[in-house]
């Protein structure tokens, strides 16, 4: 039996479903992104997502008055291009009346554009219990927590009735779920202060970058190695030597 986590927006109009399977070869998770992108867009120090394969999720529109367009109730933002970026297809949706931040969607690979990022924020508070539940926002011993998340950020049909969520919860955590992320870019100096010897705080980079040999886009990224424990070796940030046009 499918497992089934609901979110919507906060006048209600946007609904979505995620029917979690048994078995999957694709694995969920919790990321928190601190770029300056999104930041921007949620007007917060940093966003908290729960990201799931593009098939796990459906969504609906719900006019509350008859003249209320589908179009009007989720809008999307387009994120312009610009030269020294690789184009990356990001786009965010958020309520058009209560302006709520629901998703974020990008192809910047291929794999990228299997999945789509919700805000936690959205989920009912049932579903966010019952994810840290089954050990979502816990590090296992099993786990690094090291993980290599793309530069830019990690789309949306029905909805079901309010069902139980319940069982299976060790194998959801082992095999549909994955360790916390943490998207790279640098975060409000304020804020990494604030959080320094907290659990988000706990992480290293490594930088690095990539430009096209026309020189006609170039991309950085870095490689965020959480820490769960005692103090471990900082890794030196690498630097790559990009091409010139």
């Amino acid at each position: 039996m499918e497992r089934t986590l609901h979110g919507s927006c906060s006048c209600g109009r946007n609904q979505y479903i995620v029917q979690v399977p048994l078995v999957s070869d694709q694995r969920a998770s919790v990321l928190f992104d601190s770029s300056l992108r999104t930041r921007r867009h949620h007007g917060s120090p940093f966003g908290a997502f729960l990201r799931v394969p593009l098939s796990w999720y459906h969504s609906a529109a719900s006019p509350l008055f008859p003249d209320e367009e589908p179009s009007l109730i989720r809008r999307t933002f387009f994120e312009p291009p610009t030269p020294a970026t690789r184009p990356s297809g990001l786009r965010r949706q958020f309520c058009g009346f209560c302006g709520t931040p629901l998703t974020t969607w990008h192809e910047r690979t291929p794999q990228d554009a299997d999945f789509i990022s919700l805000t936690l924020g959205s989920l009912r508070d049932q579903d966010v219990r019952d994810l840290e539940e089954m050990g979502l926002f816990q590090d296992e011993s099993d786990d690094t927590g090291t993980v290599s998340v793309p530069a830019s950020r990690a789309a949306t049909p029905p909805l079901a009735s309010a069902g139980g969520t319940q069982q299976q919860q060790p194998t959801l955590r082992r095999e549909l779920f994955g360790p916390i992320q943490v998207t790279p870019g640098r975060g409000a100096p304020w804020f990494e202060r604030m959080v320094e010897n907290s659990r988000l705080g706990r992480i290293q980079r490594m930088r690095g970058a990539y430009a096209s040999d026309d020189g006609t886009y170039r991309e950085e990224w870095e490689v965020v190695e959480y820490e769960n424990g005692d103090e471990v070796e900082t890794l030196p940030a690498g630097k790559r030597k990009v091409p010139s046009s």
